[in-house]
């Protein structure tokens, strides 16, 4: 289909200038209901047929070039129309097949037979009128597919006065009925798939562009669209219109705009390829597009009992579309109990998780149904180191050592034996700096939760005491010792 008005003799030669393995083209005839769904499945803009209320064209190789609506051109084959369809007399209210194997077969009489001989017709109601062409002597004559609601109208050789029913292309039929093996195969835009279909009361209507099926739902109720290939969208998505991409590729090309007033439901295995190197695509209005979107943790190693924040960067979001990105993500995992030896256990995101569309505060494009994936966290066991101090009493000096001990995860214990010494003193156990108590020779675990911290014992002393007994050297006959006498140090 063209982007610019075509008029019906245009249409005529074009069509007549198309091979296709020595076939003739033609501007098509609709002679059965089949044949017109088929059209009707390959696109539902207005389109030129061979139907005509004429006489004397006779599947001719041309017919006058006529572009215009011209009064001048009402002339020769095309003086029927200067007559009304509905006005009995001449062959001007009889309309015909202009070309092909049916050329001059008539089909329908517009002053009260209808159709002829028990011919399919499809005219919109109140069609075939014969209106007269505004501003020229002529009326209409020429018969358009697809009016409205997928019937048969009648319009002057170039609609070029209401907007609403442009005809901006036409069908081509090819046909073996005066095939030539000689005919040099040309090339000729047909159109060989369909991107989109909608299906209204069990029929389906494909569409070869979706904004052509996008037009025509918007047309006819908004009865939804299902994708059948990957395909682009170049135009604004009117409120209503539902788009679900049924696992193809929908896209917007670099240089088009979009703005979305409607529902995309883009499904699993679909892709929505917008923004970045492609075309631009906002969502306004009550316009949203619906995505399932995967999180997943990613495999993370953690020392135990360690604080742990998460933030986007520790999780894969599978499913964005355009720029958006994931700004906030919440996990369920605890760290804060320590392990005796290096685990694995299941790390899970959790609702909500937030999004903008690459800027801060920018509003994300899609409404994305989440399935949360777990992912594994390794936690090493955590370490911790005792000192010991020994705390010798005043002016009193400490012998012996003891080293640092770096102790590793809940179960790794430490050992308490004393190595201190203080002369005239006696060990009495440790008082840690956890305020705990603890005797000589004690195997404690688990004295610090966090990693890399310290707990330094401290050795406590009692001072010793001692008993001296003095004796006179006196004969025991004549003298007893008067007392004993106790010295403390």
């Amino acid at each position: 289909m063209a982007n610019t008005e075509i008029s019906w003799a245009e249409s005529y030669n074009l069509a007549k200038s198309y091979k296709l393995n020595g076939m003739q083209g033609y501007l098509a005839t609709i002679t059965s209901q089949s044949e017109d769904r088929t059209l009707d499945n390959i696109t539902m803009k207005g389109a030129w047929s061979g139907g005509a209320r004429l006489e004397g064209v006779n599947d001719a190789s041309s017919v006058p070039n006529w572009y215009d609506n011209s009064t001048a051109g009402v002339t020769g084959v095309f003086s029927n129309l200067l007559q009304h369809g509905n006005t009995a007399g001449g062959s001007w209210h009889q309309w015909r097949w202009q070309d092909g194997p049916e050329t001059n077969t008539e089909f329908y009489e517009a002053n009260g037979r209808g159709a002829i001989n028990g011919a399919y017709t499809n005219w919109g109601p109140g069609q075939p009128d014969s209106a007269n062409m505004p501003g020229t002597s002529y009326k209409e004559g020429f018969m358009q597919v697809h009016h409205g609601t997928g019937t048969w109208n009648d319009l002057p050789n170039l609609n070029n006065w209401h907007p609403a029913i442009y005809v901006f292309g036409f069908f081509v039929e090819f046909s073996s009925y005066n095939q030539n093996a000689t005919t040099v195969d040309q090339s000729i835009p047909l159109v060989t798939s369909d991107v989109a279909y909608v299906e209204v009361g069990g029929q389906r209507h494909y569409f070869s562009n979706l904004d052509d099926a996008i037009a025509w739902s918007s047309q006819n109720g908004n009865p939804a669209i299902t994708l059948t290939n990957n395909t682009v969208v170049t135009q604004n998505i009117p409120a209503g219109v539902v788009i679900n991409t049924n696992g193809k590729t929908l896209g917007v090309p670099a240089g088009s705009n979009v703005t979305n007033n409607g529902t995309i439901n883009v499904t699993g295995g679909s892709s929505f390829l917008v923004q970045g190197a492609n075309g631009g695509f906002t969502n306004a209005g009550s316009g949203a597009v619906n995505v399932p979107l995967t999180i997943t943790v990613k495999p993370r190693t953690v020392t135990a009992t360690e604080p742990l924040t998460w933030d986007p960067s520790h999780v894969t979001a599978t499913g964005l579309i355009g720029n958006d990105r994931v700004t906030g993500v919440s996990v369920n995992f605890d760290n804060s109990q320590p392990v005796a030896a290096t685990t694995t256990d299941n790390a899970t995101p959790l609702a909500p998780t937030t999004f903008d569309n690459g800027a801060a505060g920018s509003a994300a494009i899609g409404t994305y149904t989440i399935t949360y994936v777990p992912g594994p966290v390794t936690r090493n066991p955590h370490q911790y180191t005792v000192k010991f101090v020994a705390n010798a009493p005043a002016g009193q000096t400490e012998t012996g050592t003891m080293a640092d001990q770096t102790i590793t995860g809940s179960t790794g214990t430490a050992n308490l034996t004393n190595h201190f010494a203080v002369n005239g003193y006696t060990f009495n156990g440790w008082t840690g700096s956890n305020g705990q108590t603890y005797v000589d020779g004690a195997t404690p675990a688990n004295l610090v939760t966090t990693n890399n911290g310290v707990i330094t014992m401290t050795a406590n002393w009692t001072e010793n005491n001692y008993n001296i007994q003095y004796t006179t050297n006196v004969n025991p006959a004549s003298r007893t010792a008067g007392a004993a006498v106790t010295r403390t140090p």
